[in-house]
């Protein structure tokens, strides 16, 4: 890669080489700007592609434009690597697909994906294809957001709000940074490294809001499903699903009632279904029973309590 008089910019093209020549220099060009890669040989000739690299102080962008190609990461280039990054793509343009582990993403223009250099990874551009990485060391993206690892491997969308605001600000910095002045590089660097950590911390709050709330429902169908067991508490849902008891009732904070008074509300709403659908001569202790109260005296006040009528009234006023 030429870097004419700054070692903070380089650049590369493949039009300096012979057709013959440019997918070698292309693998090259890719190892020197992006880490170590081992890509699958392209048989065609006249292969094209451009690379510009900005280093800053814990940063590096580099924008890329290329042919489709496909190559991978695996054990021999991660060993080769001396230090650990997490890799920021942006996709501008093209499509690529992306496999890391078990996940793949398929990403389309104003995608971002996030990637681990210390995990075997595979690409594959299926058109020609814009983008820019902004290579960060793990150490320094932890210090900033020590939930980072959580993301990695998930394609994230940065068309809106902050996000957008942080993709601009990346395809900007790739273009200017080579005009940006040595006395600059430090602030520009920590307001970009701010940036992109606030980004994902937003987006991984909203992931953390998901998984939450998917938690909560499966929870939730466990009682639906088990209303019957007098024993149903938080202390042996807390036990069930292998969590403390205060993260069970974090998990219900915003239901607007606790765990208990939710397990009671669903007792109730059954047995109000059941004495209004059945005969006057139904007993109402057996319906308490068999919806987990085991204290007839207590069933009746608090249902009382919920629906304004004895459950006795209640069933009579149903007939």
């Amino acid at each position: 890669m030429s870097s004419p008089n700054d070692p903070f910019y380089q650049k590369w093209s493949s039009r300096s080489f012979n057709p013959r020549e440019r997918f070698d220099a292309w693998q090259a060009a890719l190892n020197a700007s992006h880490l170590g890669w081992a890509l699958e040989r392209n048989q065609r000739r006249g292969f094209s592609a451009e690379i510009q690299l900005n280093k800053l102080p814990d940063l590096q962008v580099v924008r890329c434009v290329c042919q489709p190609c496909s190559g991978f990461r695996g054990k021999r280039e991660i060993a080769a690597d001396g230090s650990a990054y997490y890799g920021l793509l942006l996709l501008h343009k093209g499509k690529e697909e992306v496999t890391i582990g078990s996940q793949t993403a398929l990403l389309e223009p104003g995608d971002i994906l996030l990637w681990d250099s210390t995990e075997p990874i595979r690409f594959k551009l299926h058109s020609q294809v814009y983008k820019t990485t902004v290579l960060v060391p793990q150490c320094r993206m932890d210090d900033a957001l020590p939930q980072t690892r959580a993301l990695v491997g998930k394609s994230i969308d940065w068309r809106n709000g902050l996000g957008a605001v942080t993709s601009a600000h990346i395809t900007t910095l790739g273009t200017q940074a080579a005009h940006i002045h040595p006395l600059q590089v430090h602030p520009t660097a920590e307001t970009t490294l701010a940036l992109i950590a606030t980004s994902l911390g937003s987006q991984e709050t909203r992931a953390g809001d998901a998984t939450r709330a998917k938690f909560t429902k499966k929870i939730k169908s466990h009682i639906e499903q088990n209303l019957d067991d007098p024993d149903l508490s938080p202390v042996t849902l807390a036990h069930r699903f292998g969590i403390s008891i205060r993260y069970l009732h974090q998990l219900f904070a915003g239901e607007g009632r606790t765990v208990s008074r939710f397990i009671m509300d669903r007792r109730l709403e059954r047995c109000r279904r059941d004495l209004m659908v059945a005969g006057p001569h139904r007993n109402v202790t057996e319906t308490a029973f068999a919806w987990g109260f085991n204290d007839g005296a207590h069933f009746s006040r608090v249902f009382k309590k919920r629906f304004g009528l004895s459950p006795r009234a209640y069933r009579l006023s149903k007939k």
